[in-house]
């Protein structure tokens, strides 16, 4: 029998859990034609929401969908690339159109202060028209077939490191009308929403904001028991409570909690503390290895930051000392960049560490 907790690839909209109301908004806001961001950090189930809003748009409104992934990008021809694979899809007879403004884009980067057209006739000025072209290619697909299009910009706050592509973008999508629309994700929340709350910024005011928060912990433990007994394994309850509280409402986590305890529980058996302990044991030593890399990548201050925090204490106050903080005021620009990252969550004396098992790992690291 198939282990049936998902946790490491995007789930089927059947299986999402408690997310029927932020579904239901963001089908909305696209039937409304409004642009959206969708900002939660890392394994939340932001592909998987915008995989079940993709499919609802297919299915009842007859758009053509699109998602483009920004993770790394750092060039306006790494970005053209990734638009290209996005558009190679979209319905209209593009494709061949779309490998050529693809081709283009990374040539004129490549003749670019050269003068060498790579045995080509034309040459484009720059690489941002491919790029312009590439982005108004909804216009065309409606011209062409009568369709609208939904384009989803995953981890969207990696633009940011290419200088002005967010006004380029914005240059284009906005004369688009209802023929494109788009949500902009990100697993940086504080640097995705920046692009579109900061005066100062192209896309501000552009897109309406939406945040993918944690589960609530009563469907949590309901989606757990529920998938246990359609398999034929128990759980005792106290169990399912450890596990629920311990997930803290991060899908992936909890999903994942899960999954090894359902590994743990003989088939037709109960899983009891036993098993569970067992469990955690297993998936913290399967998960140490990523945050050994992650301890040791951050600063000093930093890593006292984590420590106070796993350790219920705020580093925003005198309790801070007691992990090596000698005034709050060390503490607050360690805390500005772990948000930004996307490690923690929260302000003032709401911080926490996003993934509880990191949380987890970091007092028992100070334990030993």
């Amino acid at each position: 029998m198939l282990n049936p907790f998902v946790y490491d690839r995007p789930i089927a909209p059947a299986d999402m859990v408690a997310r029927e109301a932020e579904a239901a908004l963001l089908h909305e806001t696209i039937e409304n034609g409004t642009n959206a961001t969708l900002a939660a950090p890392r394994r939340f189930g932001k592909t998987s929401l915008i995989g079940a809003a993709f499919e609802r748009a297919d299915r009842e409104l007859g758009m053509a969908t699109a998602a483009v992934d920004c993770y790394g990008v750092l060039t306006r021809e790494d970005f053209a690339a990734r638009l290209a694979t996005a558009y190679r899809t979209l319905p209209g007879g593009f494709t061949r159109r779309v490998a050529r403004l693809n081709e283009e884009a990374t040539m004129g980067a490549q003749v670019a202060g050269t003068g060498a057209t790579l045995g080509r006739k034309r040459t484009p000025l720059s690489v941002e028209e491919p790029i312009i072209e590439l982005l108004d290619l909804p216009l065309k697909v409606l011209k062409k077939t009568g369709q609208r299009t939904v384009v989803a910009f995953d981890e969207f706050q990696s633009v940011l490191d290419v200088p002005g592509l967010d006004g380029l973008i914005r240059s284009r999508i906005q004369h688009h009308g209802k023929a494109g629309t788009y949500v902009f994700a990100g697993s940086e929340p504080s640097l995705l929403h920046s692009l579109f709350v900061d005066r100062g910024r192209p896309l501000y005011g552009q897109a309406r904001i939406m945040q993918l928060g944690r589960l609530p912990l009563r469907a949590a433990f309901s989606a757990v028991a529920d998938r246990f007994e359609a398999t034929h394994r128990e759980v005792e309850p106290r169990v399912l409570s450890r596990l629920v509280e311990l997930g803290a409402g991060h899908p992936q986590r909890t999903m994942l909690l899960a999954s090894a305890l359902w590994d743990a529980t003989p088939a037709r058996g109960e899983a009891d503390d036993e098993v569970w302990d067992a469990a955690l044991a297993g998936t913290l030593a399967w998960l140490g290895t990523e945050f050994e890399v992650m301890w040791t990548s951050w600063s000093s201050t930093e890593r006292r930051v984590l420590a106070a925090l796993a350790d219920d204490l705020s580093p925003l106050s005198k309790d801070g000392r007691r992990v090596g903080l000698k005034h709050a005021s060390s503490a607050q620009r360690p805390v500005a960049g772990l948000l930004r990252r996307g490690v923690l969550e929260g302000r003032g004396a709401d911080l926490r560490i996003v993934d509880p098992m990191l949380a987890l790992w970091i007092s028992q690291l100070r334990a030993k």
